[in-house]
């Protein structure tokens, strides 16, 4: 039987004229592209696999590399700065910023109790899904409650808060050296000025200098509170949220970070 190639002949069509023939044209004009996306498809499946043996070890190293723990200094206060600070504490990886040191005002009777509250429920929550004794060990309470005096009092004069700022600021002094932290969380009792004025000052003398971050109340829709103001103009503050934009519109350099709570 003879075997005929297609474009061998003039006339395709006399290929109905001959019977009895087998051509094989079509056979190797259908055989290229079929090897094209054989290779292909081969190609990706290498690369996904390769992608997925990527992303496995990935995450087992962070499995087993945890993030660095992050000494954290929270600055609690009356007036409702207290409750929201805890609030946007409870959003926290409170593994990883620990361990915590509180400061409250001296006259502040509540926020010590509140947050020694928060570290309790934080605590039984930890024991409630350990079993064993290790674990059991790092439900440990990773938190201590400090005071100093308040730098100035409700309704307390300007001039007579000059001599209480400055004893205020050196028991802050004490306060952040003592500690050492690599995380201050403010955001606006007046307690707070003394210790992110120390905070910054120990930047000097630290390897690794303490990050300021300032969180502006949700009350705060038009104007910075005077904590805010100290630090914004100051630049005391590595980054200092608002959560309205029209706030953060008026103050540039604040990062306008939604609601929070």
């Amino acid at each position: 039987m003879p075997l005929l190639v297609p474009w061998e002949l003039d006339d395709l069509s006399a290929l109905k004229a001959r019977p009895g023939t087998i051509t094989v044209g079509p056979l190797r004009q259908h055989a290229g592209p079929l090897l094209y996306v054989a290779v292909v498809f081969g190609v990706a499946a290498m690369v996904v696999a390769q992608l997925l043996v990527v992303l496995a070890l990935v995450r087992a190293l962070r499995a087993s590399n945890p993030p660095p723990r992050a000494r954290t200094m929270v600055v609690l206060g009356s007036g409702g700065h207290t409750a929201e600070m805890l609030k946007l504490m409870q959003a926290m990886d409170k593994a990883r910023y620990s361990p915590r040191v509180y400061v409250v005002a001296a006259t502040d009777k509540m926020s010590g109790r509140k947050a020694e509250d928060f570290e309790a429920r934080l605590q039984d929550a930890a024991a409630a899904t350990t079993s064993d004794a290790a674990g059991a060990a790092d439900c440990e309470p990773a938190y201590e409650v400090w005071t100093i005096p308040r730098s100035r009092e409700v309704g307390q004069s300007y001039v007579t808060s000059v001599w209480t700022t400055l004893v205020a600021l050196v028991y802050a002094a004490r306060a952040v050296a003592l500690a050492k932290p690599d995380v201050l969380l403010v955001n606006g009792p007046g307690t707070c000025i003394p210790i992110a004025f120390a905070a910054y000052v120990f930047r000097l003398f630290w390897p690794k200098p303490c990050r300021i971050f300032y969180v502006e109340s949700i009350a705060r829709t038009r104007k910075l509170s005077l904590s805010g103001l100290i630090l914004y103009h100051l630049r005391m503050a590595d980054l200092l949220f608002v959560q309205w934009d029209e706030l953060q519109r008026k103050y540039p350099r604040t990062t306008y970070a939604g609601r929070l709570y």
